[in-house]
């Protein structure tokens, strides 16, 4: 059928003898640019554009340079292959047509043979021919005539349709249309049509009665459709009728009839009482006056609008459509009054986030990580307890939980409001809990709210849940990791977050696991930490960028390291940092790193950081440690060492200098040379004042220390001492031969330029002063952060500046373990702290009031503090 369609009056004038000339709103945007190239960075220009409803659009170019490939996207977060639509290549004053839905694109312009590839690098490559020049370039894009012209196109026009100029009332009166042009409609009325600009218009065809059979199929576009008679058996069986929205009285009608074949409108009609029997009702949006989902009813809808109440009634069921790869339907939903979803009634959102291998990030999809993490040394979380933005990630086979925004009056549950994972059939891994985000009054009932991981042998990560209620929630809330199903193998996962905002704006943090074993950091909250201020800048407008100090890189090349006699490094850090350590090159048998405080006086003691991570190789190559400001020992060797076999071994000398060689022969640093060597420290003859050291000129190592070539025997060879078993002359050394191998060691940076997960995040720069103020973070760069205030911050400059959360309340329990990094945690009342038995929380440390508070009403459960 034909159809007018729904668009924005731009205009009304009249056109006399009781005529008016209405005007849709039409879509036009221009895209100018210079192409500073024809190859590399500046040979792609990228234009946003947003096309408000679907159309045709005209392409037309011109261009100081020759021609230009325009390669359109869809717009998301992140730009990839995937989102490639099509190209149009356009010589100068050249045009073209686009077919283009209503949605968000990227427009990537360039060389006449700009590939897609290249455009999403962002530079085209230099191998490819080109005949396309750099210059200015000018495109328009304009909306072609939508409605074919009564001139034109006569018995295809609109003439003799209707169409009312206010589509939000049900009500309103409806026009004839007399004759059209493309963008114009002439309606034949007395009214003054002036107040219906920036309204907009739709189509509705008003019928006596419709029938459709023998297997029709009956479209009337995206028109609204009034039916005067509604019967029985309006589409048979095998028919179909296809609308944008029945008029309230039809839809109403239509409810309490029989249809064998398929009715099929992309939204409710708006306004008016609607009561949803039994049966499955899809629609893209909702707006109505009052809603109620009756027993067996299942309403599957992204976009709710209810002026007044909306009632789920037991048995009844409201969702979204169901992911595709890493697409899904976020839920929204707006209620003036109460939202009341009884028992055995639920808004269900479980399986509605990511698919299965799908997720916000590479490293969350791989890890099936939201709120929490599956991992200890994963870094996978996505979102900030804050705030929610994101649904959970896919596992192995099944989605992830849904995300949902609801705000209402007030809400009251009985049944369930959920998002979680599915669970997991198989050993392969569940996916990650959703999100909810609650805005009413109050959250009362006896039911449960939830975001939890997908059970399973290994089990999916808690999501995120935001509250922002006049009261403390009555209704259960919920955020935990999925159920272990095997109770023996230690892997369970983290908890997700439930952040209640309050009036200050500093919120209550509770997070539980459901009695679940977490691994370590299962709950990592993004830290700013704590790191030395190398210098400030004022930017203006009270902005003002703090530079921190950077770890310098240890970068040790070609060293020697014994299975049996490790080889030692300093490490000297400034402030708090995370590290990561990796070694190359390494010998037959493997290879680790123990790290020790150097206090002055090796002991075992002393043993810090890397717990069950030291070795690196058998095909782990690197590894990270949070390390705090300090002085440290690191030692290279054989991870079969006991940590006294290593402090025995150290007699203090360090192998951190740039010379090779001499270390098999005793290089002593204080002579800067081998005593029984070169005085380069490089092997050769031996000092005749230094001969007592028993050198071997032959070997080039020093028996006492290494194995006697003539006895084969380890120790002095005079005495004739030492174990014969495990000398190996060809190396000189006992118990087995020594190993090369390159260390490094590098600072994983804090944080990215331009990182949202660290605006709103607080940081102290005079942490020694307890009244100093605490300043938001509103930016970032690659090294410094950027705050806001009047105050002079010069003076900052060599002063460790500190992150820092403020909460009114922090919850840690049923075997959650949060971790908080290197930052402060302030809490206004201290005695909202609750660590429970078998919980634990990790950060930097806690405010000096809530330490006082603790020294008399400790936790049952562990507070790890990085910082004594």
């Amino acid at each position: 059928m034909r159809s007018v369609g729904e668009h924005v009056v731009a205009a009304v004038e009249p056109a006399g003898a009781g005529r008016w000339r209405v005007t849709r709103e039409r879509y036009e945007v221009g895209l100018s640019g210079t192409l500073r190239s024809a190859y590399g960075p500046g040979a792609v220009g990228y234009h946003g554009i947003s096309v408000p409803s679907e159309g045709e659009l005209d392409l037309s170019l011109t261009h100081t340079g020759g021609s230009l490939k325009l390669i359109f996207f869809e717009l998301d977060d992140a730009l990839d292959a995937g989102d490639y639509l099509f190209y149009r290549r356009l010589s100068s004053g050249g045009s073209s047509t686009v077919d283009l839905p209503a949605g968000d694109y990227l427009v990537a312009v360039g060389d006449y043979y700009l590939s897609s590839s290249d455009a999403v690098s962002g530079y085209t490559d230099g191998g490819v021919a080109s005949r396309g020049e750099p210059g200015d370039y000018a495109i328009s894009l304009a909306e072609s005539g939508f409605w074919r012209s009564s001139a034109e196109a006569p018995g295809l026009d609109l003439t003799g349709l209707g169409v009312t100029l206010d589509a939000s009332e049900d009500g309103a009166p409806i026009y004839r249309i007399v004759e059209n042009a493309g963008h114009t409609l002439t309606l034949e009325t007395e009214d003054d049509l002036d107040g219906y600009v920036g309204r907009t218009l739709l189509g509705v065809h008003d019928l006596e009665r419709v029938e459709v059979s023998g297997g029709g199929a009956l479209s009337f576009g995206r028109d609204r459709l009034r039916i005067a008679d509604v019967a029985d058996d309006l589409v048979a069986a095998g028919a179909s009728l296809d609308v944008l929205e029945l008029d309230m009285a039809t839809y109403a009608a239509l409810a309490q009839t029989s249809q064998a074949g398929t009715v099929t409108q992309a939204r409710l009609p708006k306004g008016g009482t609607l009561v949803l029997g039994a049966g499955a009702a899809d629609f893209d949006a909702i707006e109505v006056e009052a809603l109620t989902l009756l027993d067996g009813a299942r309403l599957t809808v992204d976009d709710v609008r209810v002026a007044g109440d909306l009632t789920l009634r037991s048995g009844s069921v409201l969702t979204v459509d169901a992911p595709v790869g890493g697409s899904y339907s976020p839920l929204t939903m707006e209620i003036g009054g109460t939202l009341l979803v009884e028992a055995g009634a639920r808004i269900d959102l479980d399986g509605k986030g990511y698919g299965p291998g799908e997720g916000p990030s590479p490293e969350a999809a791989e890890h099936r990580c939201h709120g929490g993490r599956t991992v200890a040394e994963a870094r996978c979380e996505h979102g900030d307890y804050r705030r929610v933005d994101e649904a959970g990630a896919g596992g192995a086979e099944l989605a992830g939980g849904g995300r949902g925004t609801v705000t209402a009056g007030a809400i009251v549950v009985d049944g369930r409001i959920s998002a979680d994972a599915l669970d997991s059939p198989s050993a392969r891994g569940a996916g990650a809990g959703g999100a909810w985000h609650l805005v009413s009054s109050y959250l009362d009932g006896t039911g449960t709210v939830s975001a939890e991981g997908g059970a399973g042998v290994t089990p999916g990560a808690g999501g995120r849940i935001v509250l922002e209620l006049g009261t403390a929630p009555a209704a259960t809330v919920s955020a935990a990791a999925g159920t272990d199903t095997d109770l023996f193998d230690g892997s369970g996962a983290g908890a997700g977050t439930v952040y209640l905002e309050t009036a200050d704006g500093h919120g209550v943090l509770t997070v539980g696991n459901d009695d679940q074993r977490s691994v370590a950091g299962g709950t990592t909250v993004r830290s700013i930490g704590r790191h030395r201020i190398a210098g400030v800048e004022s930017r203006g407008d009270g902005t003002w960028a703090i530079e921190r100090t950077p770890f310098e890189t240890i970068d040790l090349r070609d060293r020697t390291a014994h299975e049996t006699l490790p080889t030692f490094h300093r490490l000297e850090l400034d402030s708090r940092a995370i590290l990561s350590f990796r070694i190359d090159d390494a010998a037959s048998w493997t290879q680790g790193v123990r790290v020790f405080r150097n206090d002055g006086a090796l002991d075992v003691d002393d043993r810090v950081g890397i717990d069950g991570w030291e070795e690196l190789g058998e095909g782990r190559s690197e590894v990270e440690w949070r390390a705090g400001a300090g002085s440290y020992i690191v030692a290279v060797g054989w991870t079969e060492l006991l940590d006294s076999e290593i402090v025995a071994a150290f007699d203090g000398t360090f192998d951190d200098a740039d010379e090779e060689g001499g270390t098999e022969c005793g290089y002593d640093p204080e002579l800067e040379r081998d005593p029984c060597g070169s005085s380069g420290g490089g092997y050769g003859e031996c000092d005749p004042e230094l001969d007592d050291c028993g050198y071997d000129e032959e070997m080039y190592f020093d028996p006492p220390s290494g194995c006697d070539p003539e006895t084969g025997y380890c120790g002095d060879a005079s005495e004739g001492a030492g174990e014969e078993s495990g000398c190996d002359p060809d190396y000189g050394y006992c118990d087995g031969p020594n190993g090369r191998y390159d260390l490094r060691v590098a600072e994983r940076a804090p944080w990215t330029a331009d990182e949202p997960g660290l605006v709103g995040l607080l940081v102290d720069l005079e942490p020694s002063d307890d009244q100093s103020p605490l300043l938001e973070v509103i930016g970032t760069t690659a090294t410094a952060l950027l705050v806001e205030t009047e105050d002079d911050l010069s003076s900052t400059v060599g002063n460790r500046l500190i992150g820092t959360r403020r909460l009114d309340g922090l919850t840690v329990r049923r075997g959650a373990d949060v971790d908080f990094g290197a930052d402060r945690v302030v809490l206004s009342d201290p005695s909202a702290l609750r660590v429970e038995y078998g919980s634990t929380l990790r950060l930097g440390d806690l405010d000096a009031a809530t330490e006082a508070w603790l020294a008399s009403s400790p936790v049952e459960g562990i507070i790890d503090r990085r910082v004594p």
